[in-house]
């Protein structure tokens, strides 16, 4: 990435202009549309296309999943599983997608406000792929585990570039840029552009089959489906290293006792070196962290680590 300096200094007046300027930019505009890059900093890349238009018009594709709304129904495609759902749309499940780190540059353009940092700094203007742009690290919490730098142009407004960064402690320090010089706004759209249409060997579900043992890794879309459902939500805070965390999976998750508790509880699963922030908002500390919340979020019990099947279903049974 290609940046020179045009001035030096930081001050969080300006750093807070230039996150406003950022939210109005998206939610002033019509449509958006186009494909960008994303990729952790010394690792592999990742491909991503939106196509957006106001009032409720989304199609979002990411490596793994298709989101397409279409104003009257959400569908989602699980790539790996070759599924999809159809379900009426509404706009919390419609702004739930732009959750996901990956795609929430461009959370600004169905919710206004979007952006809410604890912290701003304006880092001056710069010089990307050679155009110029206005550079701004926004802190999202107190302890400055997640910043993101955007680089919005001066032209159109948005972040064609931005850096997330997870820095609580050097050790765990992990950095994503976000590549989007192809993204625009106010782009003409095709009229089939939010038409799903299903792959020859793609299953439907319907949505109890869905939301019925499902996994989300995502606590927003989770308190939605809990919300609309009346369920609670049971969440598991693992790590990819973390040895109990693995016996649980294979002594207790793969179980019938355990998915027949989908009846109770909405399942979330949060791998803490991929969400931070979210580990960070519910304090975890250890792995595994088994909560359950209420619909809205709420913490309702917490028991820490694991040890046999019978104590894990002593405690979410008695929660």
């Amino acid at each position: 990435m290609a940046v020179s300096y045009a001035q030096t200094g930081a001050t969080n007046s300006a750093g807070k202009a230039i996150i406003t300027s950022l939210g109005a930019s998206l939610t002033s505009a019509k449509t958006m549309a186009g494909s960008y890059i994303v990729q952790d900093i010394g690792g592999a890349q990742r491909t991503y296309s939106i196509a957006l238009q106001k009032p409720n018009l989304a199609r979002v594709e990411t490596p793994d999943m298709l989101y397409v709304a279409d104003g009257k129904n959400l569908t989602i495609y699980d790539k790996g599983d070759q599924s999809f759902v159809k379900m009426p749309q509404n706009i919390g499940d419609l702004r739930g997608i732009f959750a996901y780190e990956d795609l929430n540059v461009w959370a600004g353009f169905f919710t206004e406000n979007a952006y809410r940092p604890v912290a701003t700094a304006s880092k001056g203007t710069k010089t990307i792929s050679g155009k110029q742009a206005k550079a701004v690290e926004a802190i999202y919490d107190a302890n400055e585990q997640r910043v993101v730098t955007y680089y919005v142009d001066t032209t159109d407004g948005i972040a064609h570039k931005a850096l997330v960064q997870y820095k609580r402690k050097e050790s765990d320090a992990k950095s994503v840029l976000i590549d989007a010089p192809d993204v625009a706004l106010n782009k003409a759209l095709k009229a089939d552009t939010f038409e799903f249409k299903a792959p020859s060997d793609a299953r439907e579900l319907s949505v109890d089959e869905y939301n019925g043992g499902r996994w989300y890794t995502d606590m927003e879309q989770a308190k939605s489906i809990a919300q609309k459902s009346g369920k609670r939500i049971f969440v598991d805070f693992m790590a990819s290293w973390c040895g109990p965390c693995k016996r649980l999976e294979a002594e207790v998750f793969g179980t019938s006792k355990f998915k027949a508790l989908s009846k109770k509880f909405v399942f979330a699963r949060i791998d803490v070196d991929e969400q931070k922030g979210v580990a960070a908002h519910y304090k975890i500390e250890a792995m595994p962290t088994q909560l359950i919340l209420n619909a809205d979020g709420s913490v309702a019990a917490t028991r820490v680590g694991y040890s046999t099947p019978a104590d894990f279903f002593e405690f979410i049974l008695g929660a």
